[in-house]
């Protein structure tokens, strides 16, 4: 989860000529207040079901914006064992914008990776012309459960692709993200895959969502929670 500069509470608070890194401290109070409900939605609402545990790092990105790497552990009961469960939890398709317009938004500016690859062979994700994080990744008609690191998520080739940061994304550019974390639902709803109607904002903020299928995967989580802090050998003549 990283702290999304363009939420109200920040702007709101911003003087005259401002923007949010003229405010570091403004923006890591909010950053705190969510971060404290969005841990207060896994332990306490079970959204995702019981939970047995939770180890979390926060650091700082070079655009000096608080992230977080939140690892949860759940009761082997609520762990998803099959596609369809997972599915039920990470998507990583557009929603559609007329049935889910506020959803559509914070995913259009929270949730696409990019531009890289061919569209910006200069991005910093870029290590030897390839996207250090996999993107594009491939269509996919189904999810797949691996037997190591993560599923591979469904990304369906239905042809629907807009406009975000001056290219066209479509379902290969979307990061796995829980609809529910990022906008509330209201009502129900028969539109697509989804069962309510997102029509108000929740978290609004980049929320990158992953389902571990073995322990190896955990190292990802594990290096940022116990690496501690930068540091640097440095030799001074």
């Amino acid at each position: 989860m990283t702290s999304n500069p363009t939420w109200p509470k920040i702007q709101n608070e911003l003087l005259v000529a401002q923007a949010p890194s003229d405010c570091p401290d403004l923006v890591v109070c909010m950053f705190w207040m969510y971060q404290k409900s969005l841990i207060d939605d896994l332990m306490k609402q079970k959204i995702f079901g019981n939970t047995q545990a939770y180890v979390l790092s926060i650091k700082f990105q070079k655009c000096s914006l608080p992230h977080m790497h939140l690892l949860l552990s759940l009761l082997p009961q609520f762990c998803p064992q099959a596609s369809e469960e997972v599915n039920n939890i990470i998507c990583t398709t557009w929603p559609d914008p007329n049935c889910h317009p506020t959803l559509f938004e914070i995913v259009k500016h929270c949730m696409v990776h990019g531009p890289c690859s061919p569209h910006k062979p200069h991005a910093p994700c870029m290590q030897d012309g390839i996207c250090s994080k996999g993107f594009p990744k491939a269509f996919q008609a189904e999810t797949v459960m691996t037997v190591d690191s993560y599923p591979i998520y469904a990304r369906l080739d239905d042809g629907h692709s807009y406009e975000v940061w001056g290219f066209f994304a479509d379902n290969q550019w979307i990061v796995p993200y829980n609809p529910y974390l990022l906008a509330r639902f209201i009502s129900n709803s028969c539109c697509n895959a989804f069962s309510h109607v997102y029509s108000l904002s929740r978290y609004n903020a980049h929320i990158n969502i992953e389902c571990i299928v073995s322990l190896a995967a955990t190292k990802y989580i594990t290096k940022y929670t116990h690496k501690g802090p930068d540091r640097a050998t440095m030799e001074i003549q």
